[in-house]
């Protein structure tokens, strides 16, 4: 077996991604998982459906409770600064709350 030099394991995880197609199924795990951290765990559990659509970085989310929906809807940019803060990288543009 031939030896190369050692790679740290980030890289490696970033190289098997980029191989098998799977960056947009990464992302799209990372924006939910922030939804639930920013949120919180009551409003994630009220949260009945998440489509993150990449191309164009739109987070639609459907809530049992209209008046929930409007008050998160009223709070969507702040909390889509927030999920861009926990991602250290703008991938959410706008948040669609229905």
């Amino acid at each position: 077996m031939k030896r190369v030099d050692p790679i740290l394991m980030s890289e490696l995880l970033t190289l098997f991604t980029k191989r098998f197609g799977l960056e947009g199924d990464l992302k799209r795990v990372r924006v939910y998982q922030s939804w639930e951290d920013v949120v919180g765990q009551s409003v994630a559990k009220a949260t009945v459906k998440k489509y993150y659509r990449d191309k164009d970085r739109i987070l639609f989310c459907t809530m049992s409770s209209s008046p929930l929906a409007n008050r998160l809807y009223f709070q969507s940019e702040i909390i889509r600064k927030r999920i861009n803060e926990e991602l250290q990288e703008e991938l959410v543009d706008k948040i669609v709350i229905r």
